[in-house]
């Protein structure tokens, strides 16, 4: 399918609905899972690990068609080893924004977005939000200390809504203005 941009209302910047059950978002960006790390798994499988193209799940928040949906598990930390295992979902802005040879390194303005907000449920354990900073060649601009934010997953749908004035990096990385 050929992406067609949509444009949403003044002041209201909507990544997504997952109403069309693909993998694209409204900005022409795609979903994608990761995972990196002894004992990391997650379902679905990403393709850099011979998975397929991300999918939307049936069922979604108050009868919604579909949701961006993701499980796995995750090993031990092994901090001697430099292995700090993970897995997690995401989505770019644009579907340019890669490094190459995948992408130009595209930057989308969401300087008039307030924030990130979405419905989540989950198993009631903590996960984050994080906001990575990358030069176009996919280098990190903060040295991994992403922007984060951390919140619970309910048993049951739950708004998340995070401005982003609540996202803060560790202070271990490079310092970059959100």
């Amino acid at each position: 399918a050929t992406f067609t941009p949509t444009t949403p209302p003044a002041g209201v910047c909507v990544m997504e609905d997952g109403e069309d059950g693909d993998n694209t978002n409204l900005f022409g960006g795609y979903w994608y899972t990761y995972q990196d790390g002894t004992g990391a798994a997650v379902v679905p499988v990403p393709e850099t690990a011979g998975g397929g193209t991300f999918a939307m799940t049936a069922g979604g928040y108050n009868g919604s068609a579909y949701a961006a949906n993701f499980n796995g598990t995750v090993g031990p930390i092994t901090a001697a080893n430099n292995d700090y295992p993970s897995i997690g979902m995401g989505s770019q802005l644009n579907p340019m924004a890669g490094a190459p040879p995948e992408g130009t390194g595209q930057v989308t303005d969401i300087s008039a977005c307030g924030g990130i907000s979405f419905y989540a449920k989950g198993n009631g354990k903590q996960y984050h939000v994080k906001i990575p900073y990358s030069n176009v060649d996919g280098t990190s601009k903060t040295g991994f200390d992403d922007y984060r934010y951390d919140f619970t997953a309910a048993a049951s749908w739950t708004l998340v809504d995070i401005p982003f004035a609540l996202f803060s990096q560790a202070g271990w990385g490079t310092e970059y203005p959100l």
